[in-house]
């Protein structure tokens, strides 16, 4: 008992300064241990009179639009001190709702502060003094974010005083903190309701139906210039190459050498197969002679005469391929490979590639589409082939051939063989070119255009 009465009396001495203090958080811990908005607007109409003393207290309430605008005609009367229930449709209500709707469009309302009768329009303030028999005090609740939630009208006979001020504008800070977190959770309609409300629906309608737009389905592939009827020339036999007679993409008649194998090995034998065949044409002819009187060699005339028939071949064979050893062009053209380099000193086997003739004149267009990029495409398909040289101006063209089976391209992916010609209006590019061609196929919406790889990746990853 002894102890209760010193606490009463150590709280009495106490500096005026302190208790504020002390209750303003006290106050801020009530606030924070609030469940939902219902309690907080209670506190906020009623407790607050425990820090700054007020006659009546009047929370209003501003919802904000998807743009951050405050919207007018649906500022609400959430709660009025000593009242269980708010009816929007009261007189005072009404009226005091125009006074914050004026001070909203005049900005007053970002600021806390005292509302004067001269600081409202003519109409309003002739119902001035039936609603605001005192001073009245506006403390706006404004977010982190800058938007005004709300605020506080108070009304009492005495003069507001800084001090009372400086409390409520920092119960502002608790209050406005307080009402949103304690906001009631949104359900995912609610959520997409608010997100589809205002531009964001027109924005999206307007997607909807440029989707339904038909645009002309197109693929970019790699594209190459090729002879359209080309010429490998390859090794006619086993040997190593002796000599390049001609240089890369040079242009050759029909006749002319193109490069020589070694012929030494072979030139040897030659050789030896002409001493071969004298020796057996010798011997047929000593036996031819004594035949007449010799029986024996008589009787060898014909075994002689079938070596020798057997060396001729053999002189015939390797002379044969003496003249294999020069490989000549078969008919004009342009002779494509790489570098004489690659090939001079080059051990080749029979049917190896050595280069390509190729008539520059009679070229069309090779292209690889991958196989991830596939559209339909028919003969005739119309493409635009832009050139690396000339990435501005496009070429027409039409398809003529597609591989009903992908291969490994040149770029080492999985791709389908187009062969396309050029419009008979448009001047060929040159032989061996590349570009980047444009395919066209049937119509589709522009939907299924943009979104057509998202959706196989989609099917593809889901298993559909």
């Amino acid at each position: 008992m002894e102890d209760a009465l010193v606490q009463d009396t150590a709280e009495q001495n106490l500096d005026p300064r302190l208790k504020s203090l002390a209750g303003l958080l006290q106050m801020e811990r009530d606030i924070r241990q609030l469940h939902n908005r219902d309690q907080l607007k209670f506190m906020i109409c009623n407790e607050t009179h425990r820090l700054v003393p007020y006659d009546q207290a009047i929370f209003v309430v501003f919802p904000v639009s998807d743009s951050s605008q405050h919207d007018l005609q649906s500022v609400k009367v959430e709660a009025i001190s000593s009242m269980s229930q708010v009816d929007n449709d009261a007189p005072l209500v009404a009226w005091l709702k125009s006074v914050i709707k004026h001070l909203i469009k005049t900005g007053d309302a970002r600021n806390i502060s005292e509302i004067k009768p001269d600081s409202i329009p003519l109409i309003l303030r002739k119902e001035w003094f039936s609603w605001c028999p005192g001073q009245a005090l506006w403390c706006p609740l404004i977010s982190t974010s800058g938007i005004i939630q709300g605020g506080l009208w108070l009304l009492r006979k005495k003069t507001w005083l800084k001090s009372d001020i400086t409390i409520l504008d920092y119960l502002a800070d608790a209050y406005t903190y307080s009402w949103e977190a304690l906001a009631p959770q949104q359900s995912w309609r609610q959520v997409l309701y608010a997100h589809l409300s205002g531009r964001i629906k027109w924005f999206l309608l307007l997607f909807i139906l440029l989707g339904f737009i038909p645009v002309r389905m197109s693929v970019l592939a790699n594209a190459q210039v090729v002879a359209r009827n080309p010429i490998v020339i390859s090794a006619p036999m086993d040997g190593v190459i002796h000599e390049i007679n001609i240089t890369p993409n040079q242009e050759v008649t029909k006749g002319d050498v193109l490069f020589t194998l070694d012929d030494t090995n072979i030139r040897n034998k030659h050789a030896v197969a002409n001493k071969a065949l004298e020796v057996a044409d010798a011997n047929y002819l000593r036996a031819t002679q004594q035949a007449f009187a010799d029986a024996r060699s008589k009787s060898e005339l014909a075994i002689l005469k079938a070596v020798l028939a057997e060396k001729q071949a053999e002189v015939d064979y390797y002379a044969e391929m003496l003249k294999r050893t020069q490989v000549i062009a078969e008919q004009s053209g342009v002779v494509i490979f790489d570098d004489i380099n690659d090939w001079l000193g080059k051990p080749v086997v029979v049917g190896e590639k050595v280069m390509t003739l190729a008539d520059i004149h009679d070229t069309w267009l090779e292209i690889w589409l991958p196989v991830d990029d596939a559209i339909a495409l028919d003969q005739g398909a119309e493409l635009r082939l832009f050139l690396n040289i000339d990435p501005v101006r496009s070429i027409k063209g039409v398809i003529q051939q597609t591989s009903y089976e992908a291969t490994i391209s040149p770029q080492d992916i999985l791709a389908y063989r187009l062969k396309a010609t050029f419009a008979a209006d448009q001047q060929p590019p040159r032989l061996g070119l590349k570009g980047v061609a444009k395919v066209y196929s049937e119509s589709v919406p522009l939907f299924y255009y943009i979104f057509r790889r998202p959706l196989a990746e989609a099917r593809r990853w889901l298993g559909l």
